[in-house]
């Protein structure tokens, strides 16, 4: 797909933009569990400012990806992205003083590959990591993830809450809610009471979060903070605490995700054991994109993009996607990690159990290979 996009997080790195000084970051040497898959060990961690790296992602245009999935007591989540050379790690955080144990995903320094993971494993790179975690859980049952949201500058957001005395990059809320919330209410009212910035270039994000008995949807309008509870516990890449979705499930015309989203609502009652969660994840693996005889067709991910006939919509018939997505699969079974070949993938698959306080994670849409994991 010709998107030169960066997702999710990328970026997310944030920084957090708080006025204290930490040590440095202290962890262990990361050991290899797959190709592209680590797992590591943080003991301690510090904000740190980012700007130098951001400044190599201007210019970069905007997509949308992921899903989360929560029934019972099992949280689904795809995280999608470009099909790269990055690296991704589950990532370790024990208790320590005002601060919960927690495990979960890293992902979105595309730098940080497994070559540079292995020659450099205490660089530059490793004080980031930890701030951007896309998905994660803690001691006390707590799930937090992040999402993007089409890109359309609707909503731009600067600051949630400027007067605040901490303020974070977007990436860095799925950190701080594991480190301090022990309910999703309390996490919900713990992202008002601080400052959360957006970055303008990589456009809008919103946040996924659980415990072991209610969901939460957070998202941002006009710099306005909005939490919600939800009894559809599904999220995508498309707003869904607007008045037009919450009273008649409405989206615009730049919804990306509508496809994936209501395929989940429809097959939510399968979502019983993480076995189960991880075969409906792995049918909305994300490389299906590519396939039309994928039913249903995923039009609304192709949003923005071009083909010889015109704008792609999704109300178009797909035989018009033909041949495009005859060029797109062909330069994708080459199999290339070049992001800026604007393919994607699902690069891990998270299922984390509630009540056990573990983890499966599957990497690069390998479903016949699992990591389990338990909060430790």
């Amino acid at each position: 797909m010709k998107r030169f996009v960066f997702f999710c997080l990328t970026i997310l790195l944030l920084c957090a933009c708080t006025k204290q000084k930490g040590k440095d970051s202290t962890h262990n040497t990361p050991q290899r569990l797959g190709e592209y898959l680590y797992e590591i060990t943080y003991t301690d961690y510090k904000p740190i400012a980012v700007e130098r790296y951001m400044k190599t992602l201007k210019n970069v245009s905007h997509g949308a990806a992921c899903t989360v999935i929560r029934h019972g007591n099992i949280v689904g989540r795809n995280y999608d992205y470009l099909y790269s050379e990055m690296a991704e790690f589950v990532i370790h955080v024990p208790a320590a003083e005002g601060r919960y144990a927690s495990i979960g995903v890293v992902s979105s320094i595309f730098e940080l590959t497994p070559e540079v993971a292995e020659k450099d494993p205490y660089g530059q790179y490793f004080d980031i990591l930890p701030y951007v975690t896309a998905d994660g859980l803690n001691e006390k049952g707590v799930y937090c993830s992040v999402n993007m949201v089409h890109g359309e500058h609707r909503y731009v957001t600067t600051g949630t809450n400027p007067s605040a005395n901490v303020s974070l990059y977007a990436g860095m809320a799925v950190r701080y809610v594991l480190d301090h919330c022990a309910t999703a209410a309390e996490a919900c009212e713990a992202l008002h009471n601080v400052n959360i910035v957006f970055l303008e270039a990589l456009g809008e994000f919103h946040f996924f979060v659980a415990d072991r008995t209610e969901s939460w949807v957070v998202e941002v309008f006009d710099n306005q903070l909005k939490c919600l509870k939800v009894n559809d516990e599904v999220l995508t890449n498309f707003y869904v605490l607007t008045d037009a979705f919450i009273q008649n499930r409405s989206t615009d015309a730049q919804a990306n995700g509508v496809e994936r989203y209501d395929y989940a609502i429809n097959h939510i009652n399968e979502f019983n054991s993480v076995d189960a969660a991880a075969s409906l994840m792995s049918y909305l693996a994300y490389s299906k994109i590519y396939d039309l005889n994928n039913n249903p067709f995923w039009y609304s991910e192709f949003y923005g993009d071009k083909c010889d006939a015109g704008v792609i919509d999704r109300n178009m018939p797909k035989e018009l996607y033909a041949d495009y997505l005859k060029q797109e699969s062909e330069g994708f079974k080459t199999k290339k990690r070049d992001y800026l070949g604007g393919f994607w993938v699902t690069t891990h698959t998270s299922i984390y159990d509630l009540n056990n306080l573990t983890l499966r994670v599957y990497s690069e849409e390998n479903f016949n290979e699992h990591f389990d994991f338990t909060l430790r």
